[in-house]
């Protein structure tokens, strides 16, 4: 990358548990871009504007997307386009990383085993709820 190209990229820390388990602490590099395809790791501001959020793209509408966290029930609900910071392109660890492509088979798979991921989380953690309630209770 060059240095006028990788001052066009911003890095951030990924935190919280809504995109448990690719959080803290890992670092997201985030491309510019308000152009997503489903699967794809948006980062946009909260509501507040004080905070940055990445969640997995779960529908393209023509003016906006609809993401949600990967262990999340809920989606965060309308992301007008305009919200969009960018793409994470890249997931570090302690200097060490890889790159999440924008096209190609690999690109592909990727959004494919995020999207999966994301409708497995919530149901194994609704499952692992009950086991612990029944554990209590006996």
């Amino acid at each position: 990358m060059s240095s006028t190209t990788q001052d066009a990229f911003r890095r951030i820390p990924l935190k919280g548990k809504s995109m448990w388990p690719i959080t803290a602490p890992l670092i997201g590099v985030i491309e510019p871009t308000q152009s997503l395809k489903r699967g794809d790791l948006a980062t946009f501001m909260n509501g507040r504007g004080t905070g940055v959020i990445f969640h997995r793209v779960t529908r393209c509408m023509p003016e906006g997307y609809i993401t949600r966290g990967d262990t999340q029930y809920h989606s965060d609900g309308y992301i007008p386009r305009h919200a969009i910071l960018g793409r994470i392109t890249r997931i570090e660890y302690k200097g060490l990383g890889f790159n999440l492509p924008a096209n190609g088979l690999w690109a592909n798979c990727q959004r494919a085993a995020g999207t999966t991921w994301s409708w497995l989380a919530p149901a194994l953690r609704t499952r692992a709820r009950r086991i612990k309630q029944r554990l209590r209770e006996r």
